[in-house]
């Protein structure tokens, strides 16, 4: 089961690349809550079900047309998985660059859809503590990129 979720972890990462809304919300529960790091960090009430999911991803390519997600890595925690990237893009009308790391959890479940909680709250402690992970593996995501080529040797 657990790398059914880490495929489906990257089926919904690809779908939110690509622009697919339809294969997104195919890959969603109908209950899901999807809680966006900008909404936690305001203290706001997480997007529910498809109709939320909808709403913030309408608002969010209106104002970052080519915001996307770039992965590092998927780590299985059993019936969750943890994802550590970047999410960069520009805003549509100021021009103004847009980048942070990416580090959240989700959960999947047997029928093979993202279910109850889509969190994606940066680099805080819960994130990566439930998943094992010293907070400095979570480079920002440029220095991530700037030492790639040293990291695969």
């Amino acid at each position: 089961m657990s790398q059914q979720n880490v495929a489906l972890t990257r089926q919904v990462i690809d779908a939110f690349n690509r622009r697919d809304l339809g294969a997104y919300l195919s890959l969603m529960d109908p209950g899901v809550e999807l809680t966006p790091y900008e909404v936690w960090v305001q203290g706001g009430d997480p997007y529910l079900g498809h109709a939320g999911v909808r709403s913030w991803w309408e608002d969010t390519f209106a104002v970052l047309p080519d915001l996307e997600a770039e992965v590092y890595e998927v780590r299985d925690l059993g019936d969750r998985t943890f994802v550590h990237g970047c999410i960069s893009g520009q805003g549509a009308a100021s021009g103004a660059p847009i980048e942070r790391t990416m580090a959240g959890r989700g959960m999947a479940q047997p029928g093979g859809r993202v279910v109850v909680r889509l969190r994606e709250r940066g680099r805080g402690p819960r994130s990566r503590g439930a998943a094992g992970v010293d907070h400095r593996a979570l480079l920002p995501c440029a220095k991530k990129r700037a030492l790639e080529p040293a990291l695969r040797r």
